[in-house]
């Protein structure tokens, strides 16, 4: 059974027993639905076209909470009370309203398990569910659990985690299972010689090693800024790179780097590019940690400390604990780009050093955590 990994929604599924097949060929026996927010909902039909799978939009409230401000300014300045606490508070009310909205969806179709992947979405859902005597699934790809997650871990049938089961010391262990976070059957390691057909194909000059920097759909300024101010660098190194900025972000490159610095706000060509890195730069995502462990990569993390809990750096230092990617404090880089230059730099002068980073990542990797979170929902039905 096949799905998308799908962000900040809740997936519901009902069996019926007039149908034979699980899933694949002809129809499934599984009446599958997805709920997510308003925002998800257009790229979560897009996915799942032809799939047989109805998508619902449920009301969804975002808690903004960021790690590493001065409280006065987290508190007092206007910035803050206008873009953080005012949508704070009226998103209140859109839980108030998914909550209503789950009450009346799961009374009229009862589904036989509930899988919340975490997020807000997921939240007035997995409540509901605990509140119908529904199986509650979840599955964690952070090595901190998110606060969705910490509230529903408690009314869990079953729990999955992205990281091992030691990030997660509140998760009920009689229950919890080191899942993995699944990814496409395509991302995966390559041989050199389909590494050279990917490059001719993506464009890449054969001979210079190839850096990709990005920082997630959304992008990150931080690691764009830092990338074009030491581009010129970079090239006369005898480099080449490739930046994806995020959806319509710009930035300028210097004339005389811009042979061998390619810049796109978004490519679809993602795994292909990770594929034939010689180094990736990026931030601290579950899913794209998750992808280039599946790949094997030399990798630099530089995660964002501004989001809850400062999630992202902690997930960076899991893998920098394992030895199996270096980690850049992204206030340091700000101050002083090189940092991220020097870096670079070594790793591309040191084979043996990105061959280690490379297989320490790789560890990480869990070709079958599709079946196993897919299995670990089945067995939750079985269980009531």
């Amino acid at each position: 059974m096949a799905h998308p990994h799908l962000n900040k929604s809740s997936l519901s599924l009902a069996e019926r027993a007039d149908e034979p097949s699980l899933s694949g060929e002809g129809k499934s026996r599984y009446d599958i639905r997805v709920w997510c927010d308003k925002k998800f909902a257009p790229q979560a039909k897009k996915l799942l076209t032809n799939t047989g799978v109805r998508v619902d939009v449920i009301s969804a409230g975002k808690l903004r909470r960021y790690a590493n401000l001065k409280w006065w300014y987290r508190w007092f300045s206007p910035y803050h009370i206008i873009h953080t606490h005012i949508p704070n508070l009226i998103d209140m009310f859109k839980i108030l309203v998914g909550f209503i909205q789950s009450l009346g969806k799961m009374l009229v179709w009862r589904p036989d398990v509930v899988f919340c992947k975490g997020g807000y979405v997921s939240l007035p859902v997995g409540i509901v569910a605990h509140l119908y005597h529904i199986p509650l699934v979840i599955h964690d790809s952070d090595t901190v659990p998110g606060l969705t997650n910490r509230v529903l871990a408690r009314y869990a049938t079953a729990i999955g985690t992205g990281a091992p089961i030691e990030n997660y010391p509140s998760y009920p262990k009689k229950i919890t299972k080191f899942i993995g976070i699944p990814v496409r059957d395509d991302v995966r390691h390559v041989s050199a010689t389909r590494q050279l057909t990917l490059r001719a194909d993506l464009g890449l000059d054969q001979n210079r090693p190839l850096i990709l920097a990005m920082g997630g759909g959304l992008g990150a300024v931080a690691i764009n800024d830092a990338m074009t101010g030491i581009a010129t660098r970079l090239v006369k190194a005898g480099y080449q790179v490739v930046l994806l900025t995020g959806r319509g972000r710009t930035v300028d490159i210097p004339t005389s780097a811009k042979k061998y610095f390619h810049v796109y706000d978004f490519s679809d060509k993602i795994v292909e590019y990770e594929q034939v890195a010689d180094v990736v730069v990026t931030r601290a995502g579950a899913t794209t940690m998750a992808e280039l462990a599946a790949i094997g990569v030399a990798t630099i993390i530089v995660p964002s400390p501004y989001l809850a809990g400062d999630h992202q750096t902690k997930n960076a230092m899991v893998y920098e604990k394992a030895g199996a990617a270096e980690v850049i404090n992204e206030f340091d880089m700000k101050d002083d780009p090189k940092i991220l230059f020097d870096a670079i730099d070594n790793l591309l002068s040191d084979k043996t050093k990105r061959a280690k980073l490379a297989k320490n990542l790789h560890t990480f990797a869990k070709p079958n955590a599709l079946d196993g979170m897919v299995q670990m929902i089945l067995d939750a039905c079985k269980k009531e």
